[in-house]
């Protein structure tokens, strides 16, 4: 593997997903040195949790999901325009965005489907989320927007009047 292009860990850091400037994918286990190659030209990858799925776009716009723990069949949806956020959750949940502001929570089992989306006024590429009260705050370069995770409504707009290059949220200061 060449320079690291995009990182994702799974939650207990056992495992990395590495990216080079091909869109070639590594998955290394931390734990036994396995590591399995995804080929492709991937631009968006996020691994789950547990990782034992891997969530990609590839330059198509095509959402791919992945399976490291079997010979599964690789799950497809296209997806109509190119995205800018690709995020698993704690939880399970998988959420995309695109470049026209759409943000949607897919499905994953059975069928790789959008289940639930929303159209916002900006596009986002940053997603932070606080599961004890239900909500997500989405960062684009012009606004942040803080949602309610279960119906994907907007609760409030906040708008930038300079661009935001970076976005952190503290535990102490979760959303109300």
């Amino acid at each position: 593997l060449g320079q690291a292009k995009l990182v994702s860990w799974s939650a207990d850091s056992s495992k990395a997903v590495l990216s080079d400037e091909s869109g070639k994918i590594d998955v290394l286990s931390v734990d036994d040195g396995e590591l399995i190659e995804i080929s492709g030209k991937w631009i968006h990858v996020s691994l789950s949790n547990d990782g034992k799925r891997l969530a990609t776009i590839a330059t198509n716009n095509s959402l791919h999901i992945h399976s490291l723990s079997s010979e599964q069949p690789t799950d497809v949806l296209e997806l109509e325009y190119p995205a800018r956020l690709l995020k698993w959750t704690e939880g399970g949940d998988l959420y995309y965005s695109n470049i026209i502001g759409e943000f949607a929570r897919i499905a994953t089992k059975p069928d790789l489907k959008k289940v639930k989306v929303v159209q916002l006024e900006y596009p986002v590429s940053t997603i932070h989320i606080n599961s004890v009260k239900n909500r997500l705050i989405l960062i684009g370069n012009d606004a942040a927007i803080l949602l309610d995770s279960n119906t994907l409504s907007v609760i409030s707009t906040q708008e930038s009047k300079d661009r935001i290059i970076a976005s952190k949220v503290s535990p102490e200061s979760i959303l109300i």
